[in-house]
């Protein structure tokens, strides 16, 4: 089991109230943080959204399980060695490790 330094997930991200802002929640309903639209970026849709940006921050703790699963699943294997480097890089990114 890992020690983690974050809060479990699932995390859901859901639309605030008066659709400003995107808020990510753990279980339970704790927030874990809030995304507020950029005036100027509605302005750029399609180009920058910040609801992608809350949707990508809403499943960090499931990226973060399934990178260490395929570390974990392709350990001694070769072909998988550039990869497996890549995602070692980003669980160290991801958990200051």
């Amino acid at each position: 089991m890992t020690n983690t330094k974050y809060t479990p997930g699932p995390w859901v991200a859901n639309e605030g109230s008066y659709g400003n802002y995107i808020s990510i929640t753990a279980p339970g309903g704790r927030q874990i943080a809030k995304v507020n639209w950029n005036t100027e970026a509605q302005n750029l849709k399609g180009i920058f959204d910040d609801g992608d940006n809350a949707r990508l921050i809403a499943a960090a703790p499931e990226l973060l399980e399934a990178l260490r699963d395929f570390v974990d699943l392709t350990e001694g294997d070769r072909v998988f060695d550039p990869t497996r480097e890549k995602a070692r890089a980003a669980i160290a990114k991801a958990t200051g490790d």
